[in-house]
């Protein structure tokens, strides 16, 4: 492990990605294709200071300061310099800043502050959150929290937004809290599919990956999946991400709300189950508790060769039907219950 591993691996990996989120959003909405660029666009007042230097002493100052919040090694802190580059790329601050970050830090100690959590995001999220009440025709309304969150959480994926995804994982820490398994479960399906819609602008932002690894650790792997176990990673993530892609790729959408609302009708199963089926959570036969029993093994076979051929017939772009092709037969051969 080199030097600059060692400092990022210190640091804490929530401050490690929100940095990169945000440098990598700044380089990709100003054109620009390397930390020097950033450094020298934004550091002219520093580079004048600096001017007696010789060139190489210059460039290597200028590449280390962009270089380490490109890296993650520190967060941009300089308040002056942040106002700096929301003059240039508005809603940087917050998206360096983002609630997300500071719930995925606290964890199930949000579930103390709810609304306040829930106030924190963008007005559209808090349109779907709440509704408003008055007691009488004089009184001013004031917000009261949905009660159905299941509802509402259908609601959210439509917007497809960090914001809408920090509400989503409230819902879930709520659930948590109130031992209601059955709510969490089906929360954490509709997280996992915000972050495949997302999907691509974390890839394009170079934090596709991060993002999975932090959401394994801090939702997926806390689910008590009960005789399963969360079994997708970083690949089959990335993969899923190119799928809906490219099922979009020839379809123009007015706007980004259009588009989110067509990748969660995919994902939904309202324009054929192949989607939804094969970019669920993929799960597998938990052993911790003993091997599984006969009944449990056939159905985990069964929904496994289910997944495996609209996988494949996601991959060749073609049709098939469950359980009759000749693809499922030869899944059938392959995979075989003792």
């Amino acid at each position: 492990m080199n030097k600059n591993q060692l400092k990022i691996h210190a640091k804490n990996s929530i401050d490690v990605l929100r940095s990169r989120f945000w440098y990598e959003g700044i380089k990709l909405k100003m054109g620009f294709t390397s930390a020097y660029q950033l450094e020298q666009f934004f550091e002219r007042q520093a580079q004048k200071n600096i001017n007696e230097l010789s060139g190489s002493t210059q460039s290597i100052l200028f590449r280390n300061k962009w270089s380490k919040y490109a890296l993650g090694i520190n967060v941009p802190k300089n308040q002056k310099l942040l106002r700096q580059v929301e003059n240039h790329v508005p809603g940087s601050i917050r998206e360096l800043n983002h609630p997300l970050w500071k719930i995925l830090k606290l964890e199930d100690k949000c579930v103390d502050h709810l609304d306040q959590w829930f106030q924190e995001l963008e007005p559209q999220v808090q349109a779907i959150v709440y509704r408003r009440f008055s007691s009488d025709k004089s009184s001013l309304p004031h917000l009261i929290r949905q009660t159905h969150p299941l509802v509402v959480s259908q609601r959210l994926i439509q917007q497809c937004s960090l914001d809408a995804l920090a509400a989503l994982l409230l819902y879930w820490q709520e659930s948590i809290h109130l031992n209601k398994i059955r709510e969490a479960e089906y929360l954490v399906h509709l997280i996992y599919r915000v972050l495949l819609m997302l999907g691509m602008e974390f890839c394009n932002r170079q934090v596709a990956e991060s993002v999975f690894e932090l959401f394994r650790q801090k939702v997926f792997e806390r689910m008590d999946w009960q005789d399963r176990r969360f079994a997708v990673d970083v690949n089959l993530y990335l993969e899923g991400i190119k799928v809906l892609e490219l099922i979009l790729y020839r379809k123009t959408f007015s706007s980004w709300h259009e588009r989110c609302r067509a990748m969660a009708r995919l994902l939904d199963g309202k324009q054929g189950f192949d989607i939804q089926f094969g970019l669920k959570i993929l799960l597998l036969p938990n052993w911790r508790m003993g091997p599984p029993t006969k009944q449990q093994w056939d159905q985990w076979h069964y929904e496994y060769k289910d997944w495996s051929q609209i996988w494949i017939t996601l991959r060749k772009a073609t049709k098939g039907r469950v359980p009759n092709d000749a693809v499922w037969h030869s899944l059938t051969e392959w995979i075989q219950p003792d």
